[in-house]
């Protein structure tokens, strides 16, 4: 059954939030919404019929990739207020699951791009021996749409694509890194950086 997991989108940046963090247009509504959302001034409305039949879908699809895959790992750095959730690795590779309408052509994006480069940098800062990223995209039929629960899902994996992702280690060192240095200080100084928000675990 679809349940209200919504992740926690206040007080940390998360991969998703890389065309973000790199945006040159921070006077936008759109990103003055966002930052809201980073203090926790504002709750985070994600959720609409496409994003959570994604959701239902996601483990069903890593577990037609490999039965054993890890599931929902999840990293942190304090310092940075960069939380990293992973929908699935296995053997050193990350593989992050996007759902599309199957009348669609799917296509890496810059966004699902800059989400990927986030995704293996945080990666790398904790394991060894990573062997790369794949964004693992599963075409979407109406009745798809439809569903509620996690055992009426019945996955083709002939359907399913593999796009693997390069790592671009210049992006992140001079686009991520910098910027989420300022980002993370103006987040501690207007939540208040001795709340302790980012020492605890529920976070």
């Amino acid at each position: 059954m679809i349940e209200n997991t919504a992740y926690k989108r206040a007080y940390w940046f998360g991969a998703s939030d890389a065309s973000k963090i790199t945006s040159k247009n921070t006077a936008t509504s759109t990103y003055k919404e966002w930052w809201d959302i980073k203090c926790g001034r504002l709750e985070s409305n994600f959720g609409n019929i496409y994003t959570e039949a994604g959701t239902l879908f996601e483990h069903p699809i890593l577990r037609a990739i490999d039965e054993n895959i890890r599931l929902d790992l999840e990293l942190r750095n304090p310092e940075l207020c960069l939380r990293v959730h992973y929908d699935g690795d296995h053997n050193g590779v990350i593989e992050e699951c996007k759902t599309f309408k199957a009348s669609k052509v799917f296509e890496v994006s810059k966004a699902y791009w800059q989400q990927a480069q986030v995704e293996m940098y945080m990666y790398q800062e904790f394991y060894t021996g990573f062997r790369g990223l794949n964004i693992v995209a599963y075409p979407m039929t109406g009745d798809d749409y439809k569903l509620y629960f996690e055992d009426q899902v019945e996955i083709n994996p002939n359907k399913i694509q593999t796009h693997p992702v390069k790592y671009d280690k210049y992006f992140i060192q001079k686009e991520i890194i910098p910027t989420l240095k300022m980002l993370s200080k103006k987040l501690k100084k207007e939540v208040g950086k001795d709340s302790g928000i980012w020492e605890l675990s529920e976070w």
